[in-house]
């Protein structure tokens, strides 16, 4: 399965010519680019509780930017749906996540080198306690990416307080581009909970991911990704691996 979907992002990238290629490939990877785009991300985590059940996450992720003389505005909301086993009866729950709002204030001018910094907000929006978990938070996202021609080197930081929340989100960006259309990147999200106890904090996950630049019959630019990455470190009961899946659908520039 993997390698046929490998195959089509492939074969696709190869027949339809890309828009504004080498540019738009950075962009997209770029959290502080100045672009406007709408995200579809399924993840499916593998092997997750007492039962090694799949947990499945849709998120809806809309981007947009307020452009400025000479500062940016780049905003960004996280919108999941969340299918999880339950650890207990091994019985599924389906509803609304936790909603996330993050905003990088950033330079309208660069080059190789981007950056932006802003406030964090994540709201307990899930339909029920298992999706929510009092887990309404604020704080800071950072983000740093150097870009020159054949690769992106970077990161996204996301560190959210309260008085049950003490967790950091790294997003590292280590992607190398293969001419205009294609991307190879090789990390995902690691996420760190401080309130954990000691040897339950950390998953990091590592793998690859082929992302691959085309152009819509509507004449729309449009990347899709896919990827496979193994939780090498986690906590006890989650998933040892997932598969994500990614729609990027650029609205404007």
């Amino acid at each position: 399965m993997i390698v046929f979907i490998l195959l089509i992002l492939t074969t696709l990238g190869a027949s339809i010519q890309p828009t504004n290629g080498e540019d738009l490939r950075k962009e997209i990877a770029n959290p502080t680019a100045a672009i406007q785009l709408l995200s579809f991300d399924f993840a499916s985590h593998q092997n997750s509780g007492p039962y090694n059940r799949s947990e499945d996450v849709l998120d809806t992720h809309p981007r947009y930017f307020t452009k400025g003389e000479n500062w940016n505005l780049v905003h960004h909301f996280d919108i999941p749906l969340v299918l999880k086993p339950d650890d207990v009866d091994n019985n599924d729950h389906f509803g609304l996540g936790n909603a996330a709002y993050r905003m990088y204030v950033s330079p309208s001018k660069y080059k190789d080198w981007a950056w932006g910094m802003g406030p964090a907000i994540r709201a307990s929006t899930g339909a029920t306690e298992i999706f929510n978990n009092n887990s309404t938070a604020a704080g800071i996202a950072v983000s740093v990416v150097y870009q020159p021609v054949i690769f992106s080197m970077g990161g996204e930081l996301v560190q959210l307080w309260s008085d049950r929340v003490n967790e950091t989100r790294v997003h590292p960006i280590v992607e190398t581009h293969l001419g205009a259309k294609t991307t190879l990147g090789f990390l995902d999200t690691i996420t760190v909970d401080w309130r954990a106890p000691e040897g339950q904090r950390f998953t990091v996950p590592m793998g690859m991911e082929i992302r691959q630049l085309f152009r819509s019959e509507l004449d729309t630019p449009v990347s899709v990704s896919f990827g496979v990455f193994g939780d090498t470190t986690r906590p006890d009961n989650t998933s040892d691996w997932h598969w994500r899946l990614r729609l990027n659908i650029v609205n404007s520039k």
